[in-house]
């Protein structure tokens, strides 16, 4: 019988036990990552119990705890002092990982000036797209006047 052949019976006499077998390996990797994965671990800092937008962020209020460095969100804080004394823009959770964007101290546009945006974002809007100031002709803004098809004639 060649080769082939006889794998293939092979397989349809013990197709249970290698399904088996197969379905003990899979669960067996998803229950135990590999050990590079457990080691890569970072400090994150949390909300220790729930915590009202508005509010002062007290030392009691956080908690640092380890964090697989593939979950944590983007400008996540790691120090309790890095929040404490700060306002809480708003409601987290307990358990909640905090970023700088959660904290009203980040910085923002204080009397006489404005906020920007970082002129690499793109809202769709062509407008803001070609960089033209609002009002300009062209940009879906109101100018004030009705925008013609063709010029005013001249008499």
């Amino acid at each position: 019988m060649p080769l082939g052949r006889a794998l293939h019976v092979a397989i349809a006499r013990h197709r249970r036990g290698l399904a088996a077998l197969l379905v003990a390996a899979a669960v067996w990797l998803i229950a135990h990552p590999g050990a590079d994965e457990q080691a890569a671990t970072v400090p994150a800092l949390t909300a220790a119990r729930p915590l009202s937008g508005g509010s002062q962020i007290t030392d009691a209020g956080l908690a640092v705890v380890q964090v697989p460095s593939r979950l944590l969100p983007a400008g996540a804080l790691d120090a309790v002092d890095q929040a404490a004394g700060q306002t809480l823009v708003a409601d987290r959770p307990r358990g909640a990982i905090l970023t700088r964007s959660d904290l009203l101290s980040a910085p923002r546009a204080g009397p006489g000036q404005a906020l920007t945006c970082d002129p690499d974002l793109r809202s769709g809007h062509p407008g803001h797209a070609a960089g033209r100031p609002v009002g300009a002709r062209g940009d879906g803004q109101a100018t004030g006047s009705r925008p013609r098809p063709w010029p005013r004639p001249q008499w």
